[in-house]
């Protein structure tokens, strides 16, 4: 096998490693939602990250990013939240990269079940601890009650917005 055979084989593998890390660090975020692991999400992502969910609010920074797990989403009165994670597509650019993935989400609020459907648009960069988030973007296709009318019905979301005055979009970490 010559030196650039084996070159070749070394950069592949990292591909391959990279991809497996980024999508590790998907399913962390996810098993922190579903398991409430609200004070850990700032972990996943850089010091400068980004995270938009839609309408309903958005941080960033570390502590503005702790701040809206560990404050906001308790606040919506949520009992119940399972994210299903699919279709994650990566792709590398050195030591950044951008992926694409599916979201379905169940919620339980008050005593009713809502469905939700999305899809998450992201940016990674690669840190001394491993690769991060930089930017999260989640927008959601719908987010309804289960019932009779769903995500059939004439509004397709019912998680509501949160305050601007809320979370401190900008706060230093």
């Amino acid at each position: 096998m010559s030196i650039t055979e084996l070159d070749d084989i070394k950069r592949r593998l990292q591909r391959l490693e990279d991809i497996e890390e980024i999508q590790d660090l998907a399913n962390e975020y996810h098993q922190y939602i579903n398991e409430g692991y609200w004070d850990r999400f700032q972990d996943l992502f850089t010091d400068d990250g980004v995270i938009v969910i839609d309408y309903v609010s958005e941080a960033r920074g570390k502590a503005a990013i702790k701040e809206l797990f560990v404050n906001v989403v308790p606040d919506h009165k949520l009992t119940m939240i399972k994210h299903y994670n699919h279709a994650h597509q990566v792709r590398l650019d050195g030591d950044e990269a951008t992926g694409i993935r599916y979201l379905e989400g169940r919620y339980g609020a008050e005593g009713q079940s809502l469905m939700l459907a999305g899809c998450y648009r992201e940016k990674y960069r690669r840190t001394a601890e491993g690769w991060r988030f930089q930017e999260v973007v989640l927008k959601l296709h719908f987010s309804v009650p289960i019932g009779v009318v769903g995500w059939a019905a004439e509004s397709l979301h019912t998680i509501e917005s949160v305050p601007q005055d809320r979370v401190p979009v900008g706060a230093s970490s």
